[in-house]
């Protein structure tokens, strides 16, 4: 199930304390109480319970909003985009998942030739035959912003707000790849690309699925082979992060 953010959280200490409350704030704090009841063991793949605790969010920010709680309403409103991106990643998956009905003909033909859907070096196995498929598509480092932006949002990733609009950030969890383009617009691959892997998987790992290099051949300091460029790679390390630099990035 996915795990809503606790509104309770949110409230604040005027809440518990038994205070003498404003209208406007008490009105603000109950509708918080029925949006945490909506969410709580909310399923995350339905789209009618998503679809019910957006509303739930929604109310209470606009309550909280007219009540000038300001806090309230700011963490309300980051919920409400937390369950929009999980509407939006459950759309796109079934879209996917419909997309992949197909014929045993279809299916023969994807075992011969590889799949162009999905980035090449990596395989999947098709869930109703069972057949083993191999990919051959556009792998990530090639893609252009808007190509880039949709495969990472069919992941499950999100895009926090950028004050650049030529940078493409995508997010999952404490991952976080940065594509640096020319332009918005820009159908061309990133000339530069950040990658911060979390504690738990390695930027072996990470640079290995946006390049399609197996991770014992990336050396830091030697160039990875993406398509029909040959980008330098650069890691730093510490305690509190790592970061791999792949292309032409400022220091």
């Amino acid at each position: 199930m996915w795990r809503s953010a606790r509104l309770a959280l949110f409230f604040g200490a005027a809440f518990f304390c038994g205070c003498q409350l404003l209208p406007g704030t008490k009105e603000c704090h109950k509708r918080m109480g029925a949006a945490q009841t909506e969410l709580d063991g909310l399923e995350a793949s339905s789209l009618d319970a998503l679809d019910r605790g957006l509303r739930a969010v929604k109310d209470a920010e606009n309550a909280c909003r007219e009540a000038g709680r300001d806090e309230e309403t700011k963490k309300l409103g980051e919920a409400a985009l937390r369950i929009e991106g999980q509407i939006e990643l459950v759309k796109n998956r079934q879209a996917e998942r419909a997309a992949r009905k197909r014929t045993p003909e279809q299916i023969a033909k994807l075992v011969k030739e590889g799949d162009p859907e999905c980035p090449k070096g990596s395989a999947y196995k098709h869930r109703d035959s069972g057949k083993e498929i191999r990919c051959t598509g556009m792998l990530p480092i090639d893609m252009g912003f808007a190509q880039a932006k949709k495969y990472f949002a069919a992941a499950g990733y999100r895009f926090p707000e950028q004050d650049d609009p030529k940078a493409l950030v995508a997010e999952q969890g404490s991952e976080r790849v940065v594509f640096r383009y020319r332009s918005p617009t820009d159908a061309a691959p990133a000339p530069c690309v950040l990658i911060y892997p979390r504690s738990d998987r390695s930027w072996q790992e990470m640079v290995s699925r946006l390049t399609g290099t197996s991770p014992e051949k990336l050396k830091p300091g030697e160039s990875v082979k993406a398509g029909a460029r040959s980008l330098p790679l650069a890691v730093e390390a510490s305690d509190k992060k790592v970061l791999a630099r792949l292309g032409e990035c400022p220091g």
